[in-house]
């Protein structure tokens, strides 16, 4: 594999934990969460999560290289946290939109940064542009029904 394509997995592996950290956060805010609404949202989410995650690793394999498989520490730590704010809040609800609103943030910020560095096949730009914009359509809806249900 040459040095440039070593890079490029390098980057879609830092991706590919994020979307695995993602998948799980929502799954998480899915367990927690009291409106069944919202919960059948998180699982999809966490069923899109999935799909980019093997979407990373199709792209990671074709160019010959070896995927991650599993999350990040910064994640662990993000659905501990989740779990102890989901203890001592009393609108847990609001208080796991709050957490995805923040993760998808930071996740867009993510692709963003990749995007930004240029220098990556164009299937791999494709991929990621598309994963981002569907991102970025959920941040749209989270921020709306999160100004519907509770006014903020």
């Amino acid at each position: 594999m040459e040095s440039k394509d070593k890079q490029t997995v390098k980057k879609l592996n830092i991706i590919l934990e994020r979307t695995y950290d993602a998948e799980q956060g929502f799954a998480k805010a899915a367990q927690e969460c009291k409106a069944k609404s919202l919960a059948r949202w998180f699982n999809d989410r966490a069923v899109d999560r999935s799909r980019f995650a093997e979407e990373l690793k199709k792209e990671i394999h074709s160019m010959g290289g070896e995927n991650t498989d599993k999350g990040s520490l910064r994640g662990d730590v993000h659905r501990t946290w989740m779990d102890i704010k989901a203890l001592f809040a009393h609108d847990n609800d609001e208080a796991m939109l709050d957490e995805v609103l923040k993760g998808e943030k930071s996740a867009l910020k993510d692709y963003e940064e990749i995007l930004n560095l240029g220098d990556l096949p164009r299937t791999a730009t494709a991929m990621l542009t598309s994963q981002m914009a569907q991102i970025d359509y959920g941040l749209v809806m989270l921020s709306s029904l999160k100004e519907l249900e509770f006014g903020k």
